[in-house]
């Protein structure tokens, strides 16, 4: 099962159980990806924000489960969920976004974007 909620305003999100995670949002809001195993247990989350509004709108699996992510940015963003950095920058006030991710999450195929 994979999520993709909003938080808001610097308020602490948490995984509920006995082995809690708290995210911080990095601005007014942030979005995370997370993948949920059929116990309800994280596996793992991918948060994304800046300092303004950003966040996830939907979410869609293929039948290799490939997530693929769309939402909006309204900042500078880091979408490499691992080590690695691939930060982009809106163009204007609000842009949006199609992330691609492998089971394994990490990004998937080359790393390329587009204006329209």
């Amino acid at each position: 099962m994979y999520i993709q909620p909003v938080f808001l305003l610097k308020q602490p999100t948490s995984t509920p159980g006995p082995n809690t995670l708290m995210l911080n949002s990095s601005g007014r809001s942030d979005g995370f990806l997370c993948k949920l195993d059929p116990d309800g247990k994280l596996v793992w989350v991918n948060q994304f924000g800046g300092e303004q509004h950003d966040s996830g709108q939907s979410l869609a699996l293929d039948a290799n489960n490939t997530v693929y992510l769309t939402g909006m940015f309204s900042d500078t963003i880091d979408f490499d969920p691992g080590n690695g950095t691939f930060l982009l920058s809106s163009f204007g006030q609000v842009d949006a976004f199609i992330a691609v991710y492998t089971q394994a999450v990490t990004l998937y195929g080359p790393v390329t974007w587009d204006v329209l």
